[in-house]
This record gives C-alpha cells, sequence and structure tokens, in this order.
C-alpha cells in the first residue's frame, strides 16, 4: 500500500505542468455527492460519470456494458449473460451483499434492509438513460446504510426542447430480440415531458434461460417563474424469467449451455414487477437557499426458485411497499461557505413467503421439510437527519465535513409457528433497533483550475438485512448480529484538459463486525460477524482525445481484500485473501471516428480480469480472462442510422464466476460470441 501513495505522490508533483493545457472551461459537472450540480473536480471524493454519448456508444443489452468501463467497478451478469440481474463489485470482492446503494434519478430503488443485489434491473436503463454516476466508497452525510462500498445513480433523459420521437429496433443471437421508442417535447408554457418504453424478449444461451423484459418510464419537468421547479418520474417495469444454476466441473467441460439441475424437469422461474414514482420540488424563493423535497412510493416484487439451494429448491415470494421523503436544504453563506442539513424518512412493509414442495429431504445430515419455511411481514422506519458544510480554508484549499445519524426500526411478525422447522428456524415476533452516527471529512487542494487533489476520511455502516435477522437456521437461532462499520481512508488526483482526463485514486476500507456468509457447516450457510476485514487498492482512469478521429480510454484497478481477524467452525482464516476478489480489473477502449466516413464511429474493447481465490482458505484459484468486444454505428440520414456489436469476440471459452462452498466447486459459465444488430429511427 506504501508504494501505491508514493505512486500519487509523484503524479501530484508533476501535475500542474499536464493541467495547465488551455483557459477553456470544460469541468465536468455531477449530481450525485450533494443532489446537486457540483464540478467533479472540487470534490473530495471518487466519483465517475458516463455522460449520454459515452452510453449510446456502448449499445447496451445490459447495464454492465456501461459500468465495466469505469475504473474499479465490475457489474457481473449473472445466469452466464442471459439475464437482466446482476452481483457486483466495487472496491470489495464480487458478492450478492448489501454494500452498494443503487438510485434512479437521485432516488433510492430499495429500502435499507431490503437490499436486492439484482437492484439496477428496476433502474431505466432499458428504457430511457441520459447519464450514470458511480460515486466510489463510502457515501457522503446524504447517504446512509449500504452506501459502503459504492453508489450507483441511474438518470433518465431529460426532457427534450424540441419534438423528439425515436425507435430502435435491436435483433442478436439466440432470439433477442427489442424494441425501444420515446417522445419528448417541451411545450410553449415550460412544460417538459418524456415518454419511454422498451419490451426485449431472449431464449438464452445457456438451457432454461429465456426471458423477457417490459418497462415504461414518464418523466415531467416544470419551472415556474425561476422560483420553483419540480421534477416527476414514474417507472414500471416487470421480468419474467429463469435462474440456471452453477455447473461442477465435469459439467462445464461437458456442455457449458446446460442447465445444471439434476433434473430436467425443474422450473426455475424469476419474476419481478415494479412501480415507482417520485416528485422533487425545488424552491428558489430564497437568493442564498435552495429547499428541496422529495416524496417517492416504491411497489415491488420478487418471486423466484432458489437454485442455490439445489436439493430442495424452495420457493420464495417477497413483496415491498415502500414511502419516503428526501428533504435538504442549502445555505450560501455571505463567506462563500455552504451548509447543506437533511432528513431522510422512509417506511417499509416487507412480507416474505418461503416454502419447499419437496418431500422431506436429508442433506448432509441435516433435515429440510416439506411446507411453509417462513411466513413473516417486517415494518421498517428509517430516520435520519445529516449536516454538511464545506469552507475554502485558502484560495486553493476547501474543507468538507459532514456528520449523519442514522434511527433503524425493524418490526418484525412471524405467520408460523415459532421455533426450528427442520435446518430452519423461526424466530419469535420481536423489535430490532439500531442506531449510528457516520462523520465525514474531506480536504481538496486545487492545484490549477482543472486539476486537484484530495484526502477524505469517511465512516459508514450497514445494517443487518431483514433476510439475516428473520430467516435463520438452527446454528444460527439467536441472530445476535451486530451492524457492520466501515473506516474509509482515500487519497486522489484529478485533472481534465479540453483532450486529457486523468484520475487517481488510492484507498483503504477498515471493515469491523463484518457480516459474511458462513459456509463451513455443509448444508447449513448462515450469516455471522466476521471480526475485522481490510480493503485496500488503487484506481487509475485515463482519457486521451488523440486527435479527432481516436480516442482512447484506460480504466483499471487493483484490488486487494483480506481477512485481518476471522476464525470460523474452528479454522483461523486471518491473513487469509477474501474469496472471488480478482487481482485487477481492467477496461481498454479505442474509439474511431474516421472524417474520411461520415457519420460511422467504430469502437474497440478489451476486457481484463485477473485471477481469484475460489474459497476463503485460499485452496485453488479461479482463472481470471481477457475478452475483446467490437461496437459500431452509421448514421445514414438525419432518420436512420445503424448499429451492432460483437461480444466475445474471439470466442474465448472462460468462467465469469467460481467458488468453492461445502466442499463443493461451483463454476459459471462465460457467454460465448454473441452478435447483436440493429436499427434507430428518429422523426
Amino acid at each position: 500500500m506504501k508504494n501505491i501513495f508514493l505512486t500519487c505522490g509523484t503524479v501530484l508533483l508533476v501535475s500542474p505542468f499536464v493541467a495547465s493545457a488551455t483557459a477553456e472551461d470544460i469541468r465536468e459537472m455531477v449530481v450525485t455527492a450533494t443532489r446537486a450540480e457540483e464540478a467533479k473536480v472540487d470534490l473530495p471524493l471518487a466519483i465517475d460519470k458516463l455522460d449520454g454519448y459515452e452510453i449510446t456508444q456502448a449499445l447496451g443489452s445490459h447495464i454492465s456494458e456501461s459500468l465495466n468501463s469505469v475504473a474499479g467497478v465490475r457489474i457481473n451478469q449473472l445466469s452466464a449473460g442471459s439475464s437482466p440481474g446482476h452481483n457486483t463489485a466495487i472496491r470489495m470482492p464480487l458478492n450478492y451483499g448489501p454494500y452498494y446503494l443503487f438510485l434512479q434519478d437521485g432516488v433510492p430503488l430499495q429500502a435499507p434492509g431490503s437490499f436486492n443485489h439484482n437492484g439496477l434491473w428496476w433502474s431505466s436503463y432499458s428504457s430511457s438513460v441520459g447519464s450514470i454516476e458511480v460515486l466510489k466508497g463510502a457515501g457522503t452525510a446524504l447517504y446512509g446504510s449500504d452506501a459502503v462500498a459504492g453508489t450507483v445513480n441511474v438518470m433518465s433523459e431529460a426532457p427534450s426542447q424540441m419534438p423528439e420521437k425515436t425507435t430502435r429496433i435491436t435483433v442478436g443471437d439466440n432470439a433477442y430480440r427489442k424494441i425501444k421508442a420515446a417522445v419528448s417535447d417541451t411545450t410553449d408554457t415550460g412544460h417538459g415531458y418524456r415518454l419511454a418504453a422498451s419490451y426485449e424478449k431472449s431464449d438464452g444461451w445457456r438451457e432454461k434461460a429465456e426471458y423477457d423484459r417490459a418497462e415504461v418510464l414518464f418523466r415531467h419537468e416544470f419551472t415556474n417563474n425561476s422560483d420553483h421547479s419540480f421534477k416527476t418520474v414514474f417507472m414500471a417495469n416487470t421480468m419474467s424469467g429463469h435462474n440456471q444454476t452453477a455447473l461442477t466441473q465435469a459439467q462445464l467441460e461437458a456442455d457449458p449451455s446446460q442447465h445444471g439441475f439434476a433434473d430436467s424437469g425443474v422450473d426455475p422461474y424469476r419474476e419481478t414487477e415494479s412501480l415507482r414514482l417520485s416528485t422533487e420540488w425545488i424552491s428558489y424563493t430564497s437568493e442564498r437557499s435552495e429547499l428541496s423535497l422529495t416524496p417517492y412510493f416504491t411497489h415491488s416484487t420478487n418471486d423466484y426458485v432458489a437454485t442455490w439451494v439445489p436439493d430442495t429448491l424452495p420457493e420464495n415470494e417477497t413483496t415491498s411497499n415502500v414511502l419516503g421523503l428526501l428533504a435538504k436544504l442549502s445555505v450560501d453563506h455571505h463567506d462563500n461557505s455552504e451548509t447543506i442539513v437533511g432528513i431522510d424518512v422512509v417506511t417499509n412493509r416487507e412480507s416474505k413467503l418461503y416454502v419447499q414442495k419437496v418431500v422431506d429431504t436429508v442433506v448432509w445430515g441435516k433435515s429440510y421439510l416439506q411446507g411453509s419455511i417462513y411466513d413473516y411481514t417486517v415494518d421498517y422506519l428509517g430516520l435520519a437527519p445529516y449536516l454538511q458544510h464545506k469552507r475554502k480554508l485558502s484560495e486553493q484549499t476547501t474543507l468538507t465535513a459532514g456528520l449523519r445519524y442514522d434511527h433503524a426500526e425493524f418490526d418484525y411478525n412471524n405467520k408460523l409457528v415459532d421455533g426450528a422447522f427442520g435446518v430452519y428456524q423461526r424466530p419469535a415476533d420481536r423489535k430490532d433497533r439500531f442506531n449510528y452516527l457516520s462523520p465525514k471529512l474531506g480536504l481538496t487542494f486545487k492545484l490549477s483550475d482543472r486539476s486537484a487533489v484530495y484526502v477524505r476520511y469517511a465512516r459508514a455502516f450497514r445494517i443487518p438485512q431483514t433476510g439475516t435477522l428473520y430467516s435463520l437456521k438452527t446454528n444460527n437461532a439467536l441472530s445476535n448480529l451486530e451492524p457492520e462499520t466501515v473506516d474509509s481512508y482515500e487519497t486522489g488526483y484529478k485533472m481534465q484538459t479540453p483532450r486529457v482526463s486523468l484520475e487517481l485514486a488510492a484507498y483503504m476500507m477498515k471493515i469491523k463486525d463484518a457480516i459474511v456468509t458462513d459456509s463451513s457447516d455443509p448444508g447449513a450457510r448462515f450469516k455471522t460477524n466476521a471480526g475485522r476485514i481490510s480493503h485496500q487498492g488503487v484506481e487509475a482512469s485515463l482519457g486521451w482525445k488523440m486527435n479527432d478521429a481516436i480516442t482512447v480510454n484506460i480504466a483499471y484497478a487493483f484490488p486487494d481484500s483480506e481477512y485481518d481477524d476471522y476464525i470460523s467452525s474452528g479454522t483461523d482464516f486471518s491473513g487469509k485473501q477474501m474469496k472471488m476478489a480478482p487481482q485487477r480489473i481492467g477496461n481498454v477502449s479505442l474509439l474511431f471516428t474516421p472524417a474520411s466516413v461520415k457519420g460511422l464511429s467504430a469502437a474497440l474493447e478489451w476486457q481484463d480480469i485477473g485471477d481469484w481465490w475460489m474459497d476463503d482458505n485460499n485452496s485453488k484459484k479461479g482463472a481470471g480472462y481477457q475478452l475483446f468486444n467490437l461496437r459500431a454505428s452509421y448514421i445514414v440520414s438525419k432518420a436512420v442510422s445503424l448499429n451492432a456489436k460483437v461480444l466475445n469476440l474471439t470466442d474465448t471459452d472462460y468462467v465469469s464466476q467460481s467458488d468453492i462452498a461445502w466442499g463443493k466447486e461451483r463454476y459459471t459459465p462465460g457467454s460465448p460470441r454473441l452478435f447483436y444488430a440493429g436499427v434507430d429511427f428518429k422523426f
């Protein structure tokens, strides 16, 4: 780690000479850190933005095709690239845990305590996306539980100023087809709107991998005499598909496209739907203050067969109804300092039904009984006041300090008989409360108008999830989990000129009472606090517009995750690397827009994923991989353009994810070469 900080320091010494290329104001603006527009170079944190042009160039069928170009970000499309689902690695190993806060237009996609690792499938990426921002590391004072390793904010497209009608039709391998359409305009009275919708369907390249997904979005904006503004976003989507299971090594070598189930008659369905509505009201009536109120409502369901329990395949039905309010007041003082005060309020009624339909079964000496395993509701209440203050200490130096207090309550009601049900445990009705205070401190030193260095400390946390607290096994019947706390330290450098952008970040996250999955007891894994864990690494990204025809983008991260203190079932994992943590995550792309062929753009992308340990005892490594993707688009006329892409251009055989649990090796095959083509119409 010492070498990482030394490298950053060397770059900082030479940076003023690199950054003074021009006086042109080309600073990139972001909104996620404070829910207001700010120059990225002024913020003491690592935040990346993908704008509409970059997202359009990616021609993404899945959000991973855009986000994986960000340094240190790996979004892994599940079911071997045949599902809208995903798990995530940002400054942590690839995992399914609630270390990430997912937002849609600045509003949480799910409530604290009810994290779904597939959460970004409820975003508007499929129908309307204007930009995506990724705040890496602990969130600012405006964000609480789950904003531990990253905050991802997907923002829909704003209404157009002139009448606009667009349609995109895409087809591809494995009977993939998608249609996306939008209409948008701003009226003479100042009402802007955008209506967008999409439908996609695919058979998938693996058995039992078919899915279909539909989505609609409506966005309305209105400003009243520059005193008040309103932004309303309504979204609804539905998805019906199937889960596959991981393969053994023998299955992988025999036929990676097989579903992996012992019984070919299994229907591993997954169905989800969501409905969300939010309205942001901003008042500008005071010259030096801005008040914003954003009430929101979310309804979502998630029904599936738990394919990761292959011997019994229990079925799950979860419903969540969230009502929340984001309230914030920003005040600009006469000394050019700024104060933000606010409060987040959220309630959630979650219901869960978990049923085993197969007959009583014994697995690894544990009894799995037929019938309803869990049937309960949980009422959640979260209250979180916060304060953030920014002050200039000198012409070049700015201090940002924040403090957030989170209070969380769970009211659990069991509808079945309390106590043991085979290997499972149903706790009696109870209430749980968690309180947490999280300070934040950042310092920015401007080297020039377009370059800066920063240092940052932030404390973050995540509360236990409802499933962790109440969906228990007999070997953790008490479920006396503590909240997981994180102390995050970071330093970095940012520079942007018209042709070159460079960002470096070195970080260290110290986690206490880490909540991990204990798989040491065969057939009865459970959640437990794991002592202490360290995540550290370095991230670097370079964007270089070599000339009007060629642009190069390089994004690399070298993360390291290990147990500082963790003993499980008599085994000491202290000093061991965490499983599913690649040694490197890289993405390099070359964009070519030749002047000789007007309207043509082509991009070659190289993805580089390093090796990872398959288990926490570091007994076997999973093989990393390198993939090439090719994308191209051609503007035929003002009304018509064509596009095409080839994923895994060289048809490389690879494994996207592998681990060892209960002594069994599990492999998820990566997708083969896939071809897509589309046409865009603009009216």
